[in-house]
């Protein structure tokens, strides 16, 4: 004799099954990736069907129903946005059900892979939105403008500087501790004893003030497309005088160089530089890029090593970090990236600067290669 369940127990054991997978040992995931309208609209559609008998097909069947759908404030259909968003939802939720005791053998984790747009469309949904910001002109101009007779006052002003500066989140921001008067030179040694004092357990004495030279660069862009303006910073400060000191470059915007190269290893990519002079490949990207990974893996410098790091700022849209494949493996920010990603989130380059698939590591479709030019190559044999 079977027992079918009832809507109603059908309908909690779901219910449980949104909890159990939004609970503390879910998996982590973008917020996109968990937004709770997608789940009631597929349930909708579907007539609160049973998830163990799902399959590509009622997938499929979603997008195309999700697409005809309206907004309900404006009447229009919904945005690529809000499509993109709700059917990452779904993804997430059922690839992550396909793992469960009792739905390991129903489906596979491949039928939720069907919960997806085309590749337009998604770029579409991906795009930024532009919007209105100030110029680095305005900006400065409201920081000289602002008064600075108090601490408080002070600490307004510099916060702004440090936003536009750094680039900063306001949370961030909003989380710094100022236990110190900024007019003060005794600060380092009142941060110390403030700590101290704040602490319950006895803490041992710490270097507040950096003990070497060091340097932050911020690089901005102002204006889109051909009349855009690329402009780059230098912030540096000296522990000897205990002084910043704030240096902009001169961007020539017509070709690709070094604009400025820092720290220990410098001496190695000028060195690894100056081979492409000469070349068809003088003055390119890949050129720079080279230079940098190849310095980076003769190691002769022992302060320098590690995964190449590549962020780029382009003629429109926000800055952005770019994955690396180094050595078979794929990084982003320096981490190694395992498991399963949304790999087409991020543009991918090898150590030749070459257009890669984060999923595969080969070159992509219609990607240019970036060889090593000939004489640099014929060097390279005879030594």
């Amino acid at each position: 004799m079977t027992h079918e369940k009832t809507p109603c127990r059908k309908h909690a054991d779901q219910a449980r099954l949104f909890r159990l997978y939004q609970g503390p040992k879910a998996p982590k995931r973008e917020v996109h990736r968990h937004r709770p309208e997608g789940h009631p609209r597929f349930e909708d559609y579907t007539q609160n069907k049973d998830f163990k008998t799902f399959r590509k097909e009622p997938a499929i069947g979603f997008v195309t129903h999700l697409k005809r759908q309206l907004a309900e404030r404006t009447g229009k259909p919904l945005s690529r946005a809000m499509l993109l968003s709700t059917l990452k939802a779904l993804q997430a939720f059922f690839t992550w059900l396909s793992q469960q005791q009792g739905f390991k053998s129903r489906f596979s984790y491949l039928d939720a892979a069907y919960f997806a747009l085309s590749r337009k469309e998604t770029a579409i949904a991906q795009a930024p939105r532009g919007r209105p910001i100030p110029s680095i002109e305005q900006i400065r101009h409201v920081i000289l403008s602002m008064p600075s007779a108090t601490d408080i006052e002070k600490r307004d002003r510099a916060l702004l500087a440090l936003a536009i500066m750094s680039g900063a989140r306001a949370d961030a921001l909003a989380s710094l501790r100022f236990s110190t008067s900024i007019s003060r030179p005794t600060r380092f040694s009142r941060t110390r004893a403030t700590c101290a004092q704040n602490s319950r357990r006895p803490s041992k004495p710490q270097i507040a003030a950096p003990i070497k030279k060091f340097s932050v660069f911020h690089g901005a862009r102002e204006r889109d497309g051909m009349q855009s303006q690329f402009r780059l910073w230098q912030t540096s400060y000296s522990p000897a005088t205990q002084r910043w000191v704030d240096k902009e470059y001169n961007i020539i915007g017509d070709r690709s160089y070094f604009v400025h190269i820092d720290g220990t290893g410098r001496n190695m990519i000028e060195n690894s530089a100056k081979t492409w002079m000469g070349t068809g490949a003088e003055s390119t990207s890949r050129a720079a890029v080279w230079s940098f990974c190849e310095a980076l893996e003769r190691g002769a410098d022992p302060f320098s090593g590690g995964v190449p790091q590549i962020v780029g700022i382009w003629r429109k849209g926000v800055g952005r970090n770019f994955g690396v494949i180094w050595k078979g493996k794929r990084f982003l920010s320096g981490l190694e990236v395992k498991g399963e990603a949304v790999w087409d989130r991020v543009d991918w380059f090898n150590e030749r600067f070459e257009r890669c698939s984060g999923e595969t590591g080969i070159l992509l479709e219609g990607a240019q290669p970036q060889p090593k030019p000939l004489r640099i190559v014929r060097e390279e044999n005879e030594r």
